[in-house]
């Protein structure tokens, strides 16, 4: 049985966020510290016996109605950014998950170096996704299994 190295978790209130600290006693568990809402998003990757420390920082999307943010956790030459965007149909709605979209397709530039993971929630609706894909992002839903030894181009 495989067993995760990381949990991305969205919508957490602050009950669910001290069973995830008391279950997960031996992880790095990661949130952002001022939240304006009840829930925030959460990451916890496995505490490795050795090498660099992991790095966290978040970032809240400014227009935001209701305090959606990211959390990047960098560990070595991986940024895992958990995320949860704007919801809704509206107009309104759809304008602030594009900025935010298009603020998350934009977070390699920082360095290009690491390598980039993005999971969370998107709420993403059909076409929204264009310009993270238009960056050369790519959705692991989507793409074919590899065999062993074989590199993506």
């Amino acid at each position: 049985m495989q067993e995760p190295d990381a949990l991305l978790l969205q919508e957490v209130t602050a009950e669910m966020y001290a069973v995830v600290r008391r279950r997960l006693v031996t992880w790095s568990v990661y949130h952002r510290r001022q939240v304006s809402e009840s829930y925030f998003v959460v990451t916890a990757v496995k505490v490795l016996p050795a090498g660099p420390q992991d790095k966290c920082s978040s970032y809240a999307f400014p227009t935001s109605k209701n305090g959606r943010h990211l959390l990047t956790v960098r560990r070595g030459r991986w940024s895992i950014i958990n995320v949860h965007t704007e919801s809704g149909g509206r107009h309104v709605e759809r304008d602030l998950r594009a900025a935010q979209l298009r603020h998350l397709s934009r977070q390699y530039e920082s360095d290009i170096a690491q390598t980039y993971i993005v999971a969370g929630d998107l709420n993403l609706r059909e076409g929204d996704d264009q310009c993270l894909l238009s960056e050369g992002w790519r959705d692991a839903w989507t793409l074919k299994p590899m065999k062993v030894g074989q590199r993506r181009q």
